[in-house]
């Protein structure tokens, strides 16, 4: 079962191409409203799969043969989906509340720039814990973080797979609503952000994988340049939202 699934998504990273490849990313819309489970219904084959790579924009054997993570989007009126599917050896996340510092361990992470100046993060561990915060820079280039601020409405969920001895796969999906942004998808055809994965690596999670002697392992869709918090606009991608799969009807509603 494991060989299969292994092979399944060493499949969409050759197919998918390189992280430095993507110059954006293509987000069709959906009809079919998404149930948060983290079971990743059929109307998911509609979105493209993505994979995410090191911070320098590549993918390498190492990514792809023990931390392949693979991220999706759809859109409607109401919500930005994402989904992400990752492999690997063990799951360290410790967190249990709302707003601790889950990006200390093993998590999916989307950031979306709003505006020049402010921009949301939203981290989610493989045990359903969020973490969301909104970023403020000033005119000296400084930036603060507010953890007060969670996005209302926010829906996630999270499953974890066990496929074979030491081996895992888990999910991630979000519902993030664009009222909750301050957004508006029938004004907006194009977003800035990124997606991230980072993964705690154990001396016995190194041994297993035989890699580099790294305590943690940033993996991101779009190249961030530093193995670090991509708060620069330089470590963001533009985010397509593709108007043109609506009906008629559909964009005859839009405002």
């Amino acid at each position: 079962m494991y060989k299969f699934i292994l092979y399944s998504l060493t499949m969409l990273a050759a197919t998918s191409g390189p992280a430095a490849l993507y110059d954006h990313l293509d987000v069709p819309y959906t009809a079919t409203p998404i149930t948060i489970d983290g079971n990743l219904e059929p109307a998911w084959d509609r979105a493209l799969p993505y994979n995410l790579g090191a911070c320098d924009g590549t993918i390498n054997n190492l990514i792809v043969e023990h931390y392949l993570t693979v991220v999706r989007l759809l859109w409607n009126e109401k919500y930005l989906y994402v989904s992400f599917v990752c492999s690997g050896h063990e799951i360290i996340a410790p967190m249990t509340q709302r707003d601790q510092p889950v990006y200390q361990h093993d998590c999916c992470e989307v950031f979306l720039r709003l505006n020049a100046k402010t921009m949301v993060e939203i981290v989610v561990s493989p045990h359903n814990v969020v973490y969301d915060a909104r970023s403020f820079r000033n005119d000296l280039n400084t930036m603060t973080v507010d953890i007060g601020y969670n996005v209302a409405g926010l829906q996630t969920a999270t499953k974890i797979i066990a496929v074979d001895k030491g081996r895992l796969v888990w999910r991630v999906e979000m519902a993030i609503p664009w009222a909750g942004l301050g957004l508006d998808p029938g004004k907006q055809d194009c977003l800035d952000g990124n997606f991230l994965r980072y993964e705690t690596m154990t001396s016995e999670s190194r041994q297993k994988q035989n890699g580099p002697l790294k305590a943690y392992l940033p993996l991101s869709l779009f190249p961030t340049g530093v193995p670090g918090w991509p708060s620069g606009t330089s470590s963001h991608g533009k985010i397509q939202l593709r108007h043109q799969d609506m009906a008629p009807q559909e964009k005859a509603n839009q405002p």
